[in-house]
């Protein structure tokens, strides 16, 4: 059965000319792919069970080596003090770093709501992607 936060979305998406995927068993997973200054991301919408909530993470923005991980500590730890509406993590076993938002949202207003989160998390990164390249590359 296809989640109706996730179907909304979708709809929402076609209706901006957005190009989007379904993905997941039960079709609560949206994925959207988008060009940056400097860098491509992948965004992905997990919709809860129940409609009500949606984490949204964007990947495949960086990439670092094993030597450069520990300069990055320093960096993710300011960015997160800094954006309050995005957490970046690193991930050690894929050695990148990928930004992530949670949100509460309601069936009725869902798809804007996720779709103007889904544009503060692009801004975020783009602002931030330099920060961490500087980091990378020194």
């Amino acid at each position: 059965m296809a989640n109706v936060a996730a179907q909304l979305f979708k709809q929402f998406l076609d209706s901006k000319q957005v190009r989007s995927e379904v993905r997941g068993e039960e079709e609560q997973i949206i994925r959207t792919g988008w060009d940056l200054d400097g860098t491509k991301i992948d965004v992905y919408f997990f919709f809860g069970d129940d409609c009500t909530d949606v984490q949204i993470r964007g990947v495949n923005f960086i990439r670092f080596t094993p030597e450069q991980k520990e300069k990055l500590y320093t960096v993710v730890n300011a960015c997160n003090d800094r954006y309050r509406w995005v957490k970046f993590v690193i991930d050690e076993e894929d050695n990148d770093i990928y930004a992530q938002s949670d949100a509460i949202i309601q069936l009725d207003s869902c798809a804007e709501e996720c779709y103007q989160c889904m544009m503060r998390v692009l801004h975020i990164v783009e602002e931030a992607y330099p920060v961490f390249m500087k980091a990378i590359w020194s």
